[in-house]
């Protein structure tokens, strides 16, 4: 994490950013993908604070590993593979057992049971040494080399899913009936993750 990100850029990024706050997050991306490529196999690309990676039927520490290699163990051998597709839903407030007053860590997560029915593709789970650069729903190749164009393959839902708490801030409240769905479904399968994030 790094704190008052467009100050590292230069000081014209840094005013822009007072009014246009995603003016810069495309080189956020580019910096932890260029950080990343000789360390890591994988990044996930959580583009804001109200989105979790849910895991379905794992529920222990270290299951994104588990399902990272069992994602990788079908892919093609004679192909550039550029990412995975990881679809979200979007969750409103409300909904029962909600904690509409809950506050500090694991709050929205709390506060939110309620989801639309459908997924729709949202984020990606890039190889960093085949994205080049990246946006928030995309990763892209380098032009002129031979990693410009990589296939993808979509995550079942059943597999992994993002929640993406689209009414985390006051000011957003009734942004998921805007999203072509309205959000009705009951859905409580993060609650066992509120504790743990109030430990930490």
């Amino acid at each position: 994490y790094h704190k008052a990100w467009p100050k590292h850029l230069s000081e014209r990024l840094e005013e822009l950013s007072k009014e246009l706050p995603y003016c810069t997050e495309t080189l956020a991306y580019v910096h932890c993908l260029t950080q990343h490529r000789a360390l890591s196999r994988w990044v996930a690309l959580l583009h804001a604070p109200d989105e979790y990676i849910s895991i379905r039927n794992l529920n222990f520490p270290g299951a994104i590993q588990e399902v990272m290699s069992y994602l990788e163990s079908d892919l093609p051998d004679n192909h550039v593979f550029a990412f995975f597709q990881v679809n979200g839903v979007s969750f409103a407030r409300g909904g029962p057992g909600a904690e509409e007053t809950a506050s500090g860590r694991g709050a929205v997560v709390a506060a939110s049971h309620l989801r639309m029915p459908m997924v729709y593709h949202h984020m990606p789970i890039v190889d960093p040494f085949a994205c080049q650069c990246a946006g928030p729903h995309m990763c892209y190749g380098e032009a002129d080399s031979s990693l410009r164009e990589g296939i993808t393959k979509e995550v079942p839902p059943l597999v992994l899913v993002v929640h993406h708490y689209v009414e985390m801030v006051e000011r957003n409240r009734g942004r998921c009936g805007t999203m072509d769905q309205r959000c009705f479904i009951p859905d409580r399968s993060l609650d066992h993750v509120i504790p743990w994030l109030q430990s930490i």
